[in-house]
């Protein structure tokens, strides 16, 4: 956040002083307020008639087995005859760290234990967590087991370096019924990251509700918009079907995951096709819906889940995005007030802020603490780039919501 006021000259020199050094102590303070605030600001309980629902980029969650066909040279040991292919990347510094990194079980279950802690700044455990940079079946039952999940699902995405989505979830409060991949390629033109669609029933509130969760990761900012554009279709398209034969009044949409998306980018995948009101199975974005709600927890949290170094700017990366009939309070519903970004100072670390005049600016941001693949203990391990974000949903209808005229 950029602070910056107009000081008009006094004479009296020492007041423009005074005045200065008080505004600058206030703009550090407004900057950062949210790491400074109680741990418990980011914990959410869920009743029993409510869920909570998760999703983090982990960054890289890679067993140290090669995956034949993928490229994840880099996630071996370093005596690992395979190491020698990492002479192939062209990107030097992708080169260097392929050919430095000596990725052991040992580090594994160090980065196993870094994603729990991040986790539990929430609270208990969500009954759905969405997971994106993870490789396969292997690395993924073993977080299932570090977190203490009873079952987990992935894609087998054809994405170069072997990267997928996950779902991780327990079954106390729901019923799986079914999943499928949903396959991007043909509308990217490239192998892209599947997208992971999952129907669950809730065992509470109306037993014609079926909730449609899709885990997503779309194609990172240095691809076109339109690739992500596309993608966005091939989502909506798979969400009208579904939503047909499901019923609109009875499908409950919760798309998710690491949308690598900016709210200024042109074309735009998510004011163009996913919130577009044209669209007849529309979505609703949470965080702006939490925003227009007032919720009191909105000024007490980062702005966004990924910050972008050397331009300074947070983004709104890793978002929810539900379908109308969630925001109705009189049946199953997102609880607005419910949407955190967590992001506690044990996630993040302070960063020097490029080109901030120190008289006007906040100078330092909260930053997430990136995960370094180096690191023999957990102190120098580090986490994400990402932060992960939560939200609850309640089967039941609120009792005291008057629906707007």
């Amino acid at each position: 956040m950029d602070v910056h006021v107009r000081v008009r000259r006094y004479r009296v020199k020492g007041f423009v002083r005074s005045l200065a050094v008080s505004f600058v102590a206030g703009a550090v303070v407004t900057a950062s307020a949210w790491a400074q605030t109680a741990a418990d600001t980011f914990r959410l309980e869920a009743a029993s008639d409510e869920i909570k629902v998760m999703t983090y980029n982990v960054l890289n969650l890679f067993d140290n087995v090669h995956d034949t066909s993928k490229k994840d040279w880099t996630w071996l040991p370093i005596n690992d005859p395979l190491k020698k292919e990492c002479g192939r990347i062209s990107n030097p510094s992708y080169r260097e760290d392929c050919e430095t990194v000596d990725w052991t079980q040992d580090k594994i279950k160090i980065k196993l234990g870094q994603i729990k802690t991040a986790i539990s700044y929430q609270g208990s455990l969500p009954d759905l967590l969405a997971v994106q940079e993870i490789e396969g079946p292997n690395i993924t039952g073993q977080l299932a087991k570090e977190l203490g999940y009873q079952h987990f699902l992935i894609t087998n995405s054809p994405d170069e370096r072997g990267i997928n989505v996950a779902l991780l979830y327990n079954t106390d409060k729901l019923e799986y019924l079914e999943h499928e991949e949903i396959d991007a390629t043909g509308a990217l033109n490239y192998p892209g990251r599947n997208i992971l669609r999952v129907h669950f029933r809730p065992r509470s509130g109306r037993v014609l509700d079926v909730i449609g969760i899709y885990v997503n990761h779309w194609p990172a900012q240095m691809v076109s918009p339109i690739k992500r554009v596309e993608t966005a279709r091939v989502l909506a398209k798979a969400i009208d079907a579904q939503t047909t034969k499901v019923g609109k009044d009875n499908y409950k949409v919760i798309t998710l995951g690491d949308f690598n998306l900016t709210d200024n980018e042109q074309p735009n995948a998510f004011h163009h096709v996913l919130t577009n009101p044209y669209w007849q199975n529309f979505l609703v974005d949470v965080q702006d819906y939490s925003e227009i709600r007032r919720s009191p927890y909105r000024y007490r949290m980062p702005p966004g889940s990924y910050f972008m170094g050397g331009i300074d700017i947070w983004r709104r990366f890793d978002r929810f995005a539900v379908s109308k009939n969630l925001t109705d309070e009189s049946g199953m519903h997102v609880v607005y007030d419910s949407f955190r970004i967590v992001g506690p100072s044990e996630l993040t670390h302070p960063r020097k802020l490029v080109d901030r005049s120190p008289d006007f600016y906040a100078t330092l941001n909260q930053v997430p603490i990136r995960g370094n693949p180096h690191a023999t203990n957990a102190k120098d391990a580090g986490f994400s780039d990402h932060l992960p974000i939560v939200m609850k949903v309640k089967f039941n209808g609120n009792p005291d919501y008057k629906k707007p005229k």
